[in-house]
Order: C-alpha cells, then sequence, then structure tokens
C-alpha cells in the first residue's frame, strides 16, 4: 500500500506569555494499492491539533489531538 498524507491550512496560535502554543492543520491522507482485483484507491479528511510548551527556550511537543472520517476510507475497512 503507498499513502499521501497531504497537510495544509494550518495556523499556528502562540500564547501571549509565550508559553504555549497551538497548531491546527487540515490533512487529505490517500492511500492506494495493487492487488488481484486491480487498481485501488481510498481517501479520507481529518484535522490535526497540536500543543507545544515552551522550556528554556525550547519548543517542545507535548500532545496531539487527531479529528478524522478515517471509517470512511474504503482501503482501511476490514
Amino acid at each position: 500500500m503507498v499513502l499521501r498524507h497531504l497537510m495544509f491550512s494550518e495556523v499556528i496560535r502562540i500564547a501571549d506569555d509565550g508559553g504555549t502554543a497551538t497548531a491546527a492543520v487540515q490533512y487529505v491522507l490517500a492511500a492506494t494499492r495493487e492487488d488481484p482485483d486491480g487498481f485501488r484507491r481510498g481517501s479520507h479528511e481529518g484535522s490535526y491539533v497540536f500543543d507545544f510548551r515552551n522550556e528554556d527556550g525550547t519548543w517542545k511537543f507535548c500532545r496531539q489531538l487527531i479529528v478524522t472520517n478515517n471509517a470512511h476510507n474504503p482501503m482501511f475497512r476490514a
């Protein structure tokens, strides 16, 4: 299976005190594969929200939230 992951429309917000930040991004994931029935393709969309904290001037990743409609991608069905 080949996966293509396109992320776009990023929005980054840094707190007024400079101690935390949040980044939100939308994505499209497309999956393709060749199997005995031929070429297959499926895709789905979603959003990521990342939280960061600033420790001594270095940004540290601390949380990720994924909002997805993954269940609608035929490539990931049982």
